[in-house]
């Protein structure tokens, strides 16, 4: 009988795998599992890039893209300290334009074909023939946060607006060291009828250029509750910052309800700036900060997990190794197990479990550096099924792909990294990618 069946499964691994006509080997046609995105954010008119998730991890530029938003970047400021760039709630997609300084920058909005992955921009402005996308109501708009309360969905926004800061030995100020009531949280509400976005009002502006850039705004699971980041007063290019220049980063915390919100408390701590991601915990228990400017006491302190109750530091960890210990970009595993911390300098990824109480510690083995990268690329990652993407966003411009094992350790596939067809030969004068999101067919 055993061997009856093993001649079976022979046979038909045989006839599937051969062509009928000539005998040779034909290539199983992979499935198409997902979709993801990014931004372009050129001096130019900025795009969205798209690419097919196969079932093995690897990742194909659709052909369509890119998909333009007919407003501009504003990689001519450089690489910009940033999350959540892009943004998807059901069939929208909803980017920034950051550019247009000193101008207000501006958001579009794309309605998502969720079968082919194909994106078409949805006119914001229909009444006026000039513009195509809503005004962010501040300047380099660089951050969303989505949350559905009652019916409604609201989008916030964070305008950047500027980051200042020292370089080298010498202590030269970089940057441009700007009071303004343009680094603002904006709220919008979104109408999923149509995929028009309505400003309601601005929550809060950080007029002290002290404060530092807006780099990041997220909902909780719940959406009654908004964390904004900021970037503070950083010093770069010395081994550590001189904590007598540099200004500390914020994480404020805001009750949220059907529109209406309210600062309920600002987090920093002396000695810790560049705070580029404050990321809710599954429970909402927690925020989990990503930081890249620190002193050197507090070296420990680039990622930490911080009590979102008592609104004190409940973990901390050093997630550098070297002259790069600063974390910049992180996210969390769909099944909500792992967290993940992106060192900008090392192009590593260090994973953390997340326990039962959202707090989170190391995972053995749980450090992986990409291959076939120059020093500082990666930037933001999303985990798509079993597989982990982060984008080499400066002058690589390419995708590393890892699979995420059942323990949260992850290991790059041997066809990693992907570069991007439709940025070959382009650097960062070109482009700097902003954003990273997407999404699995059911």
């Amino acid at each position: 009988m055993f061997k009856k069946i093993f001649f079976a499964v022979l046979i038909l691994t045989f006839i599937s795998c051969k062509n009928d006509d000539n005998g040779d080997y034909i290539t199983p046609e992979k499935k198409i599992t997902g979709f993801l995105y990014t931004s372009t954010n050129p001096v130019g008119e900025n795009a969205v890039l798209g690419f097919k998730q196969f079932d093995d991890g690897t990742v194909e530029e659709l052909e369509n893209s890119p998909f333009f938003t007919k407003d501009i970047g504003a990689n001519i400021e450089g690489d910009f300290d940033a999350q959540f760039s892009i943004r998807i709630v059901d069939d929208f997609l909803l980017v920034v334009n950051a550019g247009k300084n000193p101008e207000n920058g501006s958001i579009s909005v794309f309605k998502i074909d969720k079968p082919t992955g194909n994106l078409t921009l949805i006119d914001q402005t229909p009444e006026n023939e000039s513009t195509f996308n809503i005004d962010s109501q501040g300047i380099r708009p660089v951050t969303l946060a989505i949350t559905e309360q009652n019916g409604k969905t609201w989008v916030v926004v964070g305008n950047q607006h500027s980051t200042y800061g020292f370089a080298g030995e010498s202590e030269t100020p970089s940057g441009e060291f700007i009071n303004s009531d343009k680094r603002s949280v904006v709220l919008f509400s979104l109408n999923k009828n149509t995929g028009i976005l309505t400003f309601e009002t601005i929550i809060d502006s950080y007029f002290d250029a002290n404060i530092g850039g807006i780099s990041s705004v997220d909902f909780n699971q719940n959406g009654d509750r908004l964390s904004v980041s900021t970037l503070g007063i950083y010093h770069f290019s010395v081994p550590f910052p001189n904590p007598d220049i540099i200004k500390p980063s914020y994480v404020n915390f805001y009750d949220f309800n059907n529109g209406n919100s309210t600062l309920a408390h600002s987090f920093f701590q002396d000695g810790i700036s560049g705070t580029t991601a404050a990321v809710w915990s599954p429970n909402g228990t927690r925020s989990y900060a990503a930081s890249f400017n620190l002193i050197e006491e507090k070296i420990d302190h680039d990622v930490y997990s911080l009590n979102t109750s008592t609104y004190e530091i409940s973990e901390n960890f050093r997630a550098g190794t070297g002259f790069e210990p600063g974390t910049c970009w992180s996210n969390i595993s769909l099944d909500k197990k792992t967290f993940f911390a992106v060192n900008f300098g090392e192009n590593a990824i260090i994973s953390y479990n997340i326990g039962e109480d959202d707090a989170i510690s190391e995972i053995e083995n749980g450090r992986v550096e990409a291959k076939g990268l120059e020093p500082d690329e990666f930037k933001d990652l999303i985990n798509l099924g079993n597989y982990v993407y982060v984008i080499s966003a400066i002058n690589e411009h390419k995708i590393s792909i890892f699979y995420l094992s059942a323990n949260g350790v992850l290991t790059e596939l041997a066809d990693s990294p992907y570069e991007i067809p439709s940025s070959i030969g382009k650097t960062s004068a070109d482009e700097i990618y902003l954003g990273l999101a997407g999404y699995e067919l059911e």
